[in-house]
């Protein structure tokens, strides 16, 4: 009998319990490889590295998080925001969200997005409202709006002469 159970321990260990535990130390193995190559500003290969973890287990959120923040550094914005707009979908701590969504932010701005950068700082405010560094990005997005209103505005009252210029004619 308790030969019996010691064989169902095993195998229940041999099956469920023992891959995802070699996986989870194989995806950390990656991302700390990976970490170390970012440190170092070798942006392209520690990418390689969180993919590599995210091929054992590609829900792992420090690996996509980590993957996002190396294809922003690779100016890669387009990419790291769908990354990141997708961990925004996750159930993480609020410090991680705040992160999640700051970071997001960023890469909005730098696509020139502001209302959705505005948005995005404004959700990591929401998880962590002593963050000073979501506080400046948003008002630093906020003027960028309101400047590129005042262009576009100027744009149609140019437009506008122009066409006025042309029915004088």
């Amino acid at each position: 009998m308790n030969n019996k159970f010691l064989y169902i321990v095993l195998l229940l260990l041999g099956t469920f319990i023992l891959p995802k535990f070699i996986t989870a130390q194989n995806s950390n193995k990656f991302i700390r490889k990976g970490n170390n190559l970012y440190e170092e500003k070798d942006f392209k290969n520690a990418e390689i590295k969180y993919l590599k973890a995210l091929e054992k287990d590609s829900t792992f959120v420090k690996g996509l998080f980590n993957r996002a923040d190396a294809l922003y550094e690779q100016q890669n914005y387009e990419e790291a925001s769908k990354i990141f707009a997708k961990l925004t979908k996750q159930n993480l701590s609020k410090e991680n969200s705040a992160s999640v969504w700051h970071n997001l932010g960023n890469t909005m701005l730098q696509g020139k997005k502001y209302k959705n950068a505005i948005g995005s700082y404004q959700n990591a405010l929401r998880n962590n409202p002593s963050d000073n560094d979501s506080k400046y990005n948003l008002v630093y997005a906020m003027e960028k709006l309101k400047e590129q209103q005042n262009k576009d505005k100027n744009k149609n009252k140019d437009k506008d002469k122009d066409k006025d210029k042309k029915q004088d004619k």
